[in-house]
């Protein structure tokens, strides 16, 4: 693929060309092709790790053994929606999660770069939505001059959405996964549950652990999960989105302060409003 005249410290412009592609899981050839055809445009070694159907890890040194890597993931859940920018605001499927992150890393090192430090590698993975099958590889070939991998993944957040309100709340400085779900489980939403309560979760594998559902019903509550890629039924994608809106209007730029600001807007949340937010999925509160 030819690559695109983009500045690489110019973060926006570099997450917005990314993000334009379509590259949800399983789709992430010609974002990735774009990607290494850019970096190597600038000057870097580019080594494509092959993980199947076409699709491929980039890997990108600058000349000498790295020491430090940058890395993240360049593929993103579906549907796909191109970026646009709205009072000041970037939006578009993967922005956030991770082409946003992908691009601040390459701007960081770039900068490095024109500083005279070459012992940097950028690493973007594929597969990660689905079975981290990119990093997996990567794991495999990495080299060993390698002292420290700088992961780029958002500040995850865990929420329970009931008809009485907002419930569970839960805050994880990283991903989720299988463990630290069941933590939440365990220690956050089960003491919040009431005997018949149904508990509805999207399909993020780490929410399908046995033990999940064992400590739900444990609980005298059900577990259902929703069909694959059905945000429309999720109710709490309405109450994040105003959640969202609110946390940009804060714009904390600390761990602890983003926490407490979860903490201040989450108490915002009415039980009429989240019971409304039932009622929007298509869900009949009765």
């Amino acid at each position: 693929m030819d690559s695109v005249d983009v500045d690489l410290v110019d973060v926006v412009a570099l997450t917005r060309v990314l993000s334009d592609i379509d590259s949800t899981t399983g789709q992430e050839f010609a974002a990735g092709a774009l990607l290494a055809a850019i970096l190597r445009d600038k000057g870097y070694d580019v080594e494509e790790q092959p993980i199947g159907d076409g699709r491929f890890n980039v890997f990108a040194t600058l000349g000498a053994p790295p020491q430090v890597v940058f890395s993240t993931h360049y593929d993103c859940v579906p549907p796909f929606f191109p970026t646009r920018v709205e009072n000041g605001m970037l939006f578009g499927r993967g922005v956030c999660d991770a082409k946003g992150i992908l691009a601040a890393q390459v701007a960081a090192t770039e900068r490095l770069r024109q500083a005279g430090e070459r012992r940097i590698g950028l690493l973007f993975v594929v597969g990660e939505e689905r079975g981290s099958e990119g990093a997996k590889a990567a794991n495999e070939c990495a080299p060993a001059s390698v002292r420290f991998l700088i992961n780029g993944e958002p500040t995850d957040n865990r929420l329970g959405l009931a008809t009485r309100g907002m419930i569970a709340p839960f805050v994880l400085d990283g991903p989720i996964n299988k463990d630290a779900f069941e933590t939440y489980v365990a220690k956050v939403l089960v003491p919040e549950l009431r005997p018949g309560d149904i508990v509805i979760m999207d399909n993020l594998s780490s929410h399908k652990g046995p033990r999940v559902r064992e400590m739900i019903e444990a609980a005298n509550a059900s577990l259902l999960y929703l069909p694959p890629y059905s945000p429309d039924f999720n109710p709490i994608e309405n109450a994040f989105s105003k959640l969202k809106a609110h946390l940009r209007k804060a714009a904390e730029r600390t761990v602890d302060s983003l926490w407490a600001a979860i903490g201040r807007i989450i108490d915002t949340f009415t039980p009429a409003e989240c019971t409304n937010y039932f009622a929007a999925a298509g869900y009949d509160a009765t």
